[in-house]
């Protein structure tokens, strides 16, 4: 009997912990042509406010990327997770320590998969990044603000860097 308590008592405090663990995110995205803004919500984690018109195309589940195409067919990706999500997060880092132990997680990963990792620009809660493989140029920039990652980034080649470069920064800091 006792034996029979201490399963149910360790079951329901897994179980327990699990369910604790489990976040449900409500999602919402909408384009307010007053303001030419497309937003994607988030709930609990905030939003992203878009310039211009932003048609969302998909979502991949286990990236937890949304998918953004304007008129012009410019891929967008967006993601806003808690930094405690990450298999390399830690408690004691800061903005900046969370986003370098970010990317060099991602740089680690993907020169391993053969793809040309450049850091282009670093700020104090913020890298931008490229990866180069088979003729696509992708840009990214990870940040972190109030215990929140944010992966930003053109999955294309058509806007040059120059202008992804600054749509990126200017998203971060607007959001």
């Amino acid at each position: 009997m006792k034996n029979g308590l201490l399963i149910l008592f360790l079951l329901g405090a897994s179980l327990s912990a699990c369910y604790q663990s489990y976040r449900s995110v409500l999602v919402a995205d909408s384009y307010n042509e007053e303001e030419n803004l497309s937003t994607l919500t988030l709930i609990p984690y905030g939003e992203i406010n878009i310039p211009g018109k932003w048609k969302k195309t998909h979502y991949n589940e286990s990236s937890s990327q949304h998918y953004f195409d304007n008129e012009d067919s410019v891929t967008l990706a967006v993601t806003l997770n808690p930094q405690e999500n990450y298999s390399f997060y830690t408690k004691s880092m800061n903005d900046s320590s969370f986003v370098s132990a970010f990317y060099q997680w991602e740089k680690s990963y993907f020169e391993k998969q053969g793809v040309q990792i450049k850091k282009l620009e670093q700020g104090n809660n913020y890298i931008i990044w490229s990866a180069k493989a088979e003729g696509v140029n992708s840009v990214f920039l990870y940040g972190s603000k109030r215990n929140i990652a944010y992966n930003l980034g053109f999955l294309d080649n058509l806007w040059e860097d120059k202008k992804r470069i600054s749509f990126l920064k200017k998203l971060f800091e607007n959001n």
